[in-house]
């Protein structure tokens, strides 16, 4: 039974059933119909309860300047005065929402469905590849994601193709641009997180920040700014450093890891966790010297590396 109707412009979305919830809001899976027509198409709708439509409206910006087929498309956005017009109470306590289509899975879901259990070898190959080329299409528009991580990551079966390996033929694409940043012009890559500038003035709403990207996929420049942040006996001045495209691109490495070994790279939720965990999978930190990343000159990154070792 469906749960209620949304009229939006030309299109009517029967909302079905949810089929995802986070701390953003929820999304549920909708039969879509334009002028009234009976032929209808899945889509996934994606309700916010914490951000505001002007946020949705930057996020479904990005998505469509990002486009590619590795980058999960959002066809529009449904105003909170249109959602609030609905019949059933269940749907007009909603906020606005992104209009995607409906995927069949995310790779977040998949991975725990393995309990444990690495992917085939051909499998993540041919995933890898899928989510290198969104990553590097985003980079290449000068846009970084900041939280890639499997649950942010969806499958499309292609029924009329086969994987090498036997399996169903799955495009994978990157969604979720919520945490999206646009770099600087004239193809400039890194950006500062930190300032002794005067804050920025409210207009400014979508700065870098520090806390961003999901803890077991957080790059080292990340972890050592959240870790100053968090007092780790280090102010955010002596914690002054900049970052742009790298992290993406560890995040990426870091869904790889876990399609291979079948566990997170970094299952922790604080600096001095993390650097545990990445010293366990990848060996000792080496020492910092004059040719290392500017993250491993830093007070705060040696502090954490200092505890991790004893």
């Amino acid at each position: 039974m469906a749960l209620g109707t949304i009229n939006s412009g030309k299109y009517r979305y029967q909302v079905e059933r949810k089929v995802g919830a986070g701390s953003f809001g929820q999304v549920f899976l909708a039969q879509r119909s334009v002028d009234g027509n009976v032929h209808t198409d899945n889509v996934a709708l994606k309700f916010s309860n914490i951000r505001h439509e002007e946020d949705l409206a930057h996020e479904a910006g990005l998505a469509q300047e990002a486009a590619s087929p590795n980058v999960v498309e959002v066809y529009k956005l449904i105003r909170t005065t249109e959602v609030r017009a609905s019949t059933p109470d269940s749907l007009r306590r909603l906020g606005p929402a992104l209009v995607m289509p409906a995927a069949d899975f995310d790779l977040g879901h998949m991975l725990r469905t393995q309990h444990g259990r690495a992917l085939d070898d051909e499998l993540v190959r041919s995933w890898a590849t899928d989510i290198a080329r969104g990553v590097s299409h985003l980079h290449s528009v000068e846009m970084i994601h900041r939280d890639i991580k499997p649950r942010n990551i969806l499958g499309f079966y292609d029924w009329g193709g086969a994987h090498p390996g036997g399996f169903v033929k799955v495009v994978l694409k990157l969604a979720d641009f919520g945490s999206a940043r646009r770099l600087p012009s004239q193809g400039a890559v890194l950006r500062r997180m930190w300032s002794k500038r005067p804050p920025p003035p409210p207009a400014e709403e979508f700065a870098m920040t520090a806390h961003t990207c999901t803890s077991w996929y957080r790059a080292p420049e990340l972890i050592v700014v959240c870790s100053s942040v968090d007092h780790l006996d280090v102010s955010p001045e002596e914690g002054l450093h900049e970052y742009g495209l790298p992290v993406d691109v560890w995040s990426y490495g870091a869904v790889v890891y876990e399609m291979l070994a079948g566990k997170p790279l970094a299952r922790a939720y604080s600096g001095a966790e993390m650097v545990v965990c990445l010293i366990g999978a990848l060996g000792p930190c080496p020492d910092a010297g004059p040719d290392s990343p500017a993250y491993a000159l830093e007070p705060a990154w040696q502090a954490l590396v200092k505890s991790a070792q004893r």
